[in-house]
């Protein structure tokens, strides 16, 4: 048994995964070649933590997919020493 969010392995006669709290699948599904992930594309470089919230607001109510590279530097109380991109 296998939990498809954290891919842990489990004995049998466990259904759901400890960390995760979803259900277990009798076998996992195959990952994503990287040919078939999907392609981001940058559109925003900032500073600005507010404009980031506005930002993931729109896309998240769009349904869209993406990624923030350094968004936890804006949890740590000071200015960021880089940008965020988006």
């Amino acid at each position: 048994m296998f939990c498809p969010n954290c891919r842990s392995e489990y004995v049998d006669g466990i259904t759901e995964c400890s960390d995760c709290h979803i259900p277990l699948v009798e076998e996992l599904p195959e990952e994503m070649e990287p040919e078939n992930l999907p392609a981001y594309v940058k559109v925003l470089v900032t500073f600005n933590s507010a404009d980031l919230v506005v930002i993931k607001s729109l896309l998240e109510g769009a349904g869209l997919d993406y990624y923030i590279e350094g968004e936890n530097f804006h949890y740590l109380g000071v200015p960021p020493a880089q940008s965020v991109k988006l």
